[in-house]
């Protein structure tokens, strides 16, 4: 099992996103019962302390010193891990040890937000420290004693409260990594899986995913995904089948997707049996018009095939039929003279 760990790694995309991630609610909001009051009412509380900056928007105070000082380098910020043994400490613990721990090290020169994630089995810190000093504007650069010192000043403040610690730090420095990039992985399938949810094409997917701060790339052939706050490239066949591009190509392709252009959306059509064949160039014409019509309006996702000419013309004069019939359902005209 694992004992207190701690890790720590430059930000270079936008602020605004690590701190939305570090603050998001859903993590940090625990509930808490009022033993002291003799209330077994059950209350909310948010394990988030900003240092140094307004804890009602902690990313603008941090770029207002960029700002001031003048500091436009690429390294934003440094996103900070604590991570205890499961079981061994309560959030407030946690959050006590992580503000007294970014106090120590940072609290005489740097804004930064402490945040306790108690959505896991393992409760764990976040911190964001603002690489720019508000003092003189000098700026953070976590070297090798940077890092010794954090580890340090946390296993110190661990065995404070009573908690174990890592002995020989060089021996797990492997493990520790697989630990936090675990977690890591896990959001990645959430995330994947509630864009799959979603979109209905690929290339929806792809910029969703992209807007969420995921990159996609690849190492000697072999797809890799890059989480927006952790430098680590993870690769895909680490999370599993079903997160492959074609296993999440299928996915998309297998959902029920309503006709768009239904009122109140109550038709369904169940695409993927002739939607693969189609792809395969297996359907009958009169049913493969009829698929190339939905792909045409954008109703399944787009395939990588080109439209003949005919074909192109025979769906433009099936969209204006199918048109007409409606504009003459909807104003009931049952006859033309």
């Amino acid at each position: 099992m694992f004992k207190a760990v701690t890790s720590i790694w430059c930000v270079k995309d936008r602020l605004d996103h690590v701190v939305h991630y570090v603050e998001d609610e859903e993590k940090t909001v625990d509930a808490v019962i009022d033993y002291v009051n003799n209330d077994n009412k059950t209350n909310e509380k948010k394990y988030v302390t900003c240092i140094n900056c307004d804890s009602f928007d902690p990313c603008k105070s941090m770029m207002n010193t960029k700002k001031f000082f003048n500091d436009h380098k690429q390294i934003m910020a440094f996103h900070g891990y604590q991570s205890f043994e499961p079981g061994e400490v309560s959030s407030e613990v946690a959050h006590e040890i992580g503000v007294k721990l970014v106090e120590e090290l940072y609290g005489n020169r740097f804004e930064v937000v402490v945040a306790t994630h108690v959505d896991k089995n393992h409760i764990h810190n976040h911190f964001l420290l603002n690489s720019t000093s508000f003092v003189d504007g000098k700026r953070f650069c976590n070297t090798k004693k940077d890092y010794q010192m954090l580890r340090e000043t946390s296993d110190k403040l661990c065995l404070e409260y009573g908690l174990s610690v890592i002995k020989n730090p060089k021996k797990y420095t492997k493990k520790v990594n697989q630990y936090i990039l675990k977690s890591f992985m896990n959001e990645i399938k959430r995330d994947i899986d509630a864009t799959v949810l979603e979109c209905a094409r690929y290339v929806e997917f792809n910029a969703v995913m992209h807007n969420k701060g995921y990159s996609f790339g690849e190492i000697n052939d072999e797809p890799i995904i890059y989480h927006p706050y952790c430098e680590e490239p993870i690769y895909i066949k680490s999370l599993g089948n079903q997160y492959h591009r074609e296993q999440i190509k299928e996915r998309l392709t297998t959902k029920v997707i309503p006709f768009q252009n239904m009122e109140q959306n109550k038709y369904y059509y169940q695409c993927k049996d002739y939607y693969r064949q189609y792809r395969q160039k297996k359907l009958p014409q009169l049913a493969g018009m009829y698929v190339a019509r939905l792909v045409y309006l954008n109703i399944l996702p787009q395939v990588k095939q080109k439209l003949s000419k005919e074909t192109r013309r025979e769906l433009k004069k099936l969209d204006q039929y199918t048109n007409d019939i409606e504009l003459l359902a909807k104003n009931k005209i049952e006859d033309i003279t």
